[in-house]
């Protein structure tokens, strides 16, 4: 359930998820880059997001820990997306899983002419989110705090497009992905963007993942959010959305791709 709903939020504060299906579209301002991450809160480990080609194709490399109610559960995963597919590979069970992209298809109207970091802007006043006026600095590069109280989370975000840091609050779960190191120009290992031989891909349907995006862009209730080191205190939080039902739908989109 907890790696289905990290892959959610992946969805959300990467513009990987905004690639168009086979397009040369400039999504980033940055043609390629490798960002290196510390994972900590229920979950810790390390984290590598790489893209390429401007993010039409990227990938994340995660090797991980959740810890939760005395318990221990570990994870090596790849998650790859490119155009309108999301592919989610099990390192540890060699097993994959591909769905399409919940957010394609509104986030290509959304889109128009605009720039890829406009865009995601714009994407994040979608679901009720919009900056903070603060900015905070990470692995030495200065950011701008966006608060999106419907997914209840935080992320700072790099004058051209680059996530350095994010923060997730979502039933009882907090996990943290801060960057420490930015390499611009570097677009990782081929190997970052390929399904390991031997792993067989099964596809499923996303139609719980659609229920669930349109969930958050129409989120209902309250909470606030702090703000990162350095950053000061955030606004009062504004809408979220139920998330009891949230978690379900998370479990069951988990369940159907195992």
């Amino acid at each position: 359930m907890f790696r289905a709903l990290l892959l959610v939020f992946t969805i959300f504060f990467s513009t990987s998820a905004f690639a168009g299906s086979g397009k040369k579209i400039k999504w980033f301002e940055v043609e390629e880059a490798t960002i290196h991450y510390d994972v900590s809160g229920t979950q810790t480990g390390k984290m590598v997001r790489h893209h390429k080609e401007w993010g039409a194709k990227q990938s994340e490399v995660s090797q991980t820990t959740m810890n939760m109610m005395g318990m221990s559960f570990p994870a090596h995963e790849k998650t790859i997306i490119e155009g309108e597919w999301i592919t989610n590979v099990d390192l540890n069970k060699k097993t994959a899983t591909r769905v399409k992209n919940p957010n394609h298809d509104y986030y290509a109207k959304l889109k128009g002419d605009k720039s890829g970091v406009e865009a995601g802007k714009e994407y994040m006043r979608s679901m009720g989110g919009g900056d903070t006026g603060k900015t905070a600095k990470y692995a030495g590069e200065k950011c701008s705090i966006w608060k999106i109280p419907n997914t209840g989370a935080l992320t700072c975000v790099t004058q051209d497009g680059l996530n350095l840091w994010t923060e997730i609050n979502m039933g009882g779960t907090k996990i943290v992905q801060t960057a420490t190191k930015v390499e611009r120009g570097n677009p990782g290992p081929k190997k970052a963007y390929e399904i390991d031989a031997g792993i067989e891909v099964k596809t499923h349907d996303n139609k719980q993942m659609d229920e669930m995006m349109k969930m958050m862009r129409q989120g209902r209730g309250s909470g606030d959010r702090p703000m990162p080191p350095g950053a000061g205190d955030g606004p009062p939080g504004e809408n979220m959305p139920d998330m009891q039902k949230l978690m379900k739908m998370l479990q069951q989109q988990r369940q159907g791709g195992q």
